[in-house]
């Protein structure tokens, strides 16, 4: 799973692209706005979310999942209209704000089938805090694979500083 910010429509879609074609077998779009043209409405803002959603689902064969903010104010609403645009799953920002559980209680009572991806990413972050082979990034993806897991997601950085190349690299096999 690749994850993306951009800032310019055109930026969404084409880095998108290039995510799959790179072997992404699925994508988080991590949409953050926060407003500072008076003349922009909460409504505004969302719409420009779902307008990025819609283009860029229409661009992949990939499953979306979008990675939301916890400045919104009508979080179900918005997560209906991004499903309607196309999102395949939604991700909360915050671990003490998680409006999504909310949305996954409502659609397991619907009889929606919810999947949830798991980022590994402060797992790296700790060993190479530590510049010691463990915790293992490996064994913690095929943990959570194990307990039920939809997919692991990583988000390298050309520092490194979580997600290594021999990472990803060890994962794929796993995965």
């Amino acid at each position: 799973m690749a994850s993306l910010n951009g800032i310019t429509p055109g930026g969404w879609t084409s880095y998108a692209r290039l995510l799959e074609q790179a072997g992404a077998d699925g994508l988080e779009l991590h949409i953050y706005h926060a407003a500072s043209d008076m003349a922009s409405s909460a409504a505004d803002v969302e719409q420009q979310a779902i307008d990025i959603v819609r283009e860029v689902k229409r661009s992949l064969r990939i499953p979306v999942a979008i990675k939301l903010a916890p400045l919104l104010t009508a979080f179900a609403h918005f997560a209906k209209q991004l499903e309607k645009a196309g999102a395949d799953g939604l991700a909360a920002q915050r671990a003490d704000f998680d409006p999504l559980q909310t949305v996954i209680t409502r659609a397991r009572a619907e009889g929606l089938r919810v999947h949830a991806w798991v980022n590994v990413n402060l797992v790296a972050q700790i060993r190479n805090r530590r510049n010691l082979p463990f915790p293992s990034v490996v064994r913690a993806a095929e943990l959570c694979l194990q307990a039920g897991a939809a997919g692991i997601t990583v988000h390298p950085r050309p520092d490194e500083r979580h997600i290594r190349v021999g990472d990803v690299s060890a994962l794929a096999e796993v995965l």
